[in-house]
């Protein structure tokens, strides 16, 4: 008796499927392992100075922390990032622990571990702070327009110099340069803003390069 062709043809396509998840089921506990025997190393690893760090500076001089926002949260934000002046700030986006303790020992990662939070808050404050900023600006006669924009500005590019990866940082930012730039310095402006999140070590980097692209195109 034959056997149907259907019946063959399933028998086949189980056993492939048997084949494929033996075969994802052994990657996986490959990398399972993997990543195992490197978490194990990295907690036994030599500590290291922290020298090589690329640490961030609060310059109380450079900001506008002259002009006080007439925002309560605004002014909340500006007073924490005043308070990070006094502070070892790193951006450390996008290295995992494993990373940072397989590079500096075990020991220094709650140090790091401080060191990324106060960059978290620093990108956190500053974003806060610009766009009161920005939203004051819209209520405001045009010499003070002028002047809360441009501290805006001064803000935002801080933040983004430093390393955020807030989308909402980028977006202000762009449309600060659209409002107050011409529109050719505008369009450099925002490709030069475009070169900068394509070095972000970030979910929101393919999201910030596709906007910062459109505005691009919209200038050009």
């Amino acid at each position: 008796m034959k056997i149907p062709l259907i019946f063959v043809s399933l028998l086949w396509f189980c056993l492939y499927l048997a084949v494929r998840f033996r075969v994802n089921r052994q990657k996986e506990q490959k990398k399972e392992q993997s990543f195992w025997d490197r978490e194990n190393e990295a907690n036994f690893a030599r500590v290291k100075p922290l020298d090589d760090l690329s640490y961030i500076t609060v310059d109380t001089d450079a900001l506008p922390f002259a002009r006080i926002p007439k925002d309560d949260a605004a002014r909340d934000a500006l007073e924490r990032v005043r308070a990070l002046a006094g502070e070892k700030i790193v951006n450390l986006t996008g290295i995992s622990n494993t990373d940072l303790k397989l590079r500096y020992g075990a020991a220094n990662l709650e140090t790091l571990t401080a060191y990324d939070q106060n960059f978290t808050t620093l990108a956190t404050s500053l974003q806060k702070w610009a766009h009161a900023l920005i939203e004051e600006a819209a209520c405001a006669e045009e010499e003070t327009k002028a002047a809360l924009l441009s501290d805006a500005r001064t803000l935002l590019e801080f933040s983004v110099a430093s390393g955020s990866d807030i989308t909402a940082t980028y977006k202000d930012l762009a449309a600060l340069y659209e409002e107050t730039l011409s529109k050719q310095d505008a369009y450099d402006a925002v490709l030069k803003l475009k070169e900068g999140a394509s070095t972000l070590s970030s979910m929101t980097k393919p999201q910030l390069l596709s906007f910062l692209e459109e505005r691009a195109a919209a200038l050009s």
